[in-house]
């Protein structure tokens, strides 16, 4: 993902960072930047040790509520998969743990503005689009910045193709594709 990808955030805005372990780049600390002091940054991380340590770079910023959840398609608990070093919800296989799991439509129900979701999930990036529904229709400016997992949706059996049409059926458009699809609602690119 590049980092020209936050000027889609402005101070006073609202981003999520789906998968937001600190693995490398900061994006949560990239969105706090871009909202200032007046806007909020919402990261779900469901991986014990990266929450741990996304509550220990974030815990004590007023404007940074973070949540121990799996974002997906259905609310309820969900099996996370361990794949090397990172956990992920369509993976074969158990770890043994669960984690809970929520939509982005359920958890920002009564949220009225959403400006930007970054999403790094390890092939689930189907399924969060899937539980986003209402807030891209309530949320006509909204961005999606999606690391595409080609390879694991490709094992799960979503092409390409299955992907570009969920996004033409959500009404949004691919703004920037390849590795990192940028995605817009129609007529706000």
């Amino acid at each position: 993902m590049t980092h020209s990808s936050w000027e889609v955030l402005t101070d006073g805005g609202v981003g999520v960072d789906v998968g937001a372990k600190l693995d490398g780049d900061d994006y949560v600390g990239m969105m706090l930047a871009a909202v200032g002091s007046f806007g909020k940054v919402y990261g779900f991380e469901p991986d014990p040790a990266g929450f741990a340590k996304l509550k220990e770079a974030y815990g004590d910023k007023p404007n940074v509520i973070l949540e121990q959840k799996a974002v997906t398609n259905e609310d309820g608990p969900v099996p996370l998969i361990r794949d090397g070093s990172h956990y992920s919800l369509v993976h074969k296989g158990s770890s043994g743990l669960t984690a809970e799991g929520v939509t982005l439509d359920s958890y920002f129900k009564d949220t009225l503005k959403v400006d930007c979701v970054k999403v790094d999930v390890e092939g689930g990036e189907y399924k969060v689009l899937m539980g986003a529904r209402e807030i891209i229709r309530r949320n006509p400016q909204i961005k999606f910045i999606v690391e595409m997992h080609q390879n694991i949706l490709d094992q799960n059996g979503i092409s390409e193709q299955k992907m570009a049409g969920l996004v033409e059926e959500l009404g949004l458009d691919v703004l920037l594709g390849g590795g990192t699809w940028l995605l817009g609602t129609k007529g706000f690119g």
